[in-house]
């Protein structure tokens, strides 16, 4: 009888272990970040010039070295240049997570869905936060976004603008800072909560078309969006929570704009 027992379990022993998937490393998530980031560079330069040859051969009269200087800021240059590099840098995260054998690019990004519970939760946290901030800086004074009242006023075609704003932009930086970035991070000797501060400051850095105030607020919140990738194990919520922000940006400029 123990001789039976013995035998599967001899080969149990024997078989070797199963390898688990794991994510890229500290310095390989640092390269395959930079180049990530300069190829989306990359490609919104080359949507925006592409729109802005086209519009100067279509008019001789207009300067394209007028059309070049006014790029930080037209709303319709800027809209093509998101909704162009958002595709292109979806596509280059994917790309390089499925470099990486035996794991799946939703495991490996955390792409999974979460109860409508957890969504509203987040929400009204994301809210409360909102009002915190708006509190804030009419006690201190604070002006709104010169940049994105010019972006608004220059849209020339606003559904555009706002499938930018609230969608394209969103989607990308969600996928790269609290996607591939943070998980990269994560998984290093920093763990989760450098990857949220390491994730949130450079988010907040690359803001630079904002005031520091303004700076310091989308620091803040991408402290707030790590912490909700952390607790729900999900990106659609930092994903929901930025487009929401987003979203109110876009409403209170318009109705500034309009009254």
């Amino acid at each position: 009888m123990n001789r039976v027992v013995e035998a599967p379990v001899r080969n149990i022993i024997a078989e070797k272990p199963v390898e688990v998937p794991r994510r890229w490393g500290f310095w390989s998530t640092l390269l395959f970040s930079v180049i990530i980031a300069f190829l989306f560079t990359v490609a919104q330069g080359f949507a925006i010039g592409v729109v802005v040859g086209i519009q100067s051969a279509l008019d001789p009269a207009v300067s394209k070295k007028e059309l070049l200087e006014s790029v930080s800021s037209n709303g319709f240059y800027l809209s093509i240049g998101i909704i162009f590099s958002a595709w292109v840098g979806s596509l280059i995260i994917a790309a390089v997570v499925l470099l990486r054998k035996n794991i799946s690019l939703k495991g490996y990004l955390a792409i999974k869905q979460v109860s409508l519970k957890t969504y509203a939760l987040w929400m009204v946290i994301g809210l409360l936060f909102l009002a915190c901030w708006q509190g804030i800086s009419v006690v201190m004074e604070q002006p709104g976004s010169e940049w994105m009242l010019e972006t608004y006023e220059t849209a020339e075609y606003l559904p555009l603008l706002w499938v930018a704003i609230i969608i394209a932009a969103p989607l990308i930086e969600e996928l790269f800072f609290r996607g591939f970035l943070f998980e990269g991070l994560r998984d290093s000797r920093i763990g989760a909560i450098g990857a949220v501060l390491v994730t949130s400051i450079v988010w907040a850095a690359i803001h630079v078309q904002y005031e520091m105030f303004q700076m310091v607020m989308i620091g803040t919140l991408g402290v707030l969006l790590g912490i909700a990738k952390i607790k729900t194990r999900s990106l659609y919520i930092p994903l929901a929570m930025h487009s929401l922000n987003n979203l109110i940006a876009m409403v209170v400029t318009s109705m500034y704009i309009d009254y």
